[in-house]
């Protein structure tokens, strides 16, 4: 799932190292919104995110 930088600035705070954004560039949005920095979104081995995450992810 990607997700904006600002998403990614918010889970950089309080997430508690349960998930990590890696950057991948700028990315074109959807219906011509334009360019923004996006953020793959994933868990980190040491995360105890429920399964509720994983079917928001699909």
């Amino acid at each position: 799932m990607y997700v904006t930088e600002t998403f990614a600035a918010v889970l950089a705070i309080g997430s508690n190292n349960e998930f990590a954004c890696d950057y991948m560039g700028q990315t074109e949005t959807a219906k011509n919104y334009g360019l923004m920095r996006m953020f793959l979104l994933r868990r980190t081995e040491n995360s105890s995110a429920t399964t509720a995450v994983l079917d928001f992810e699909r």
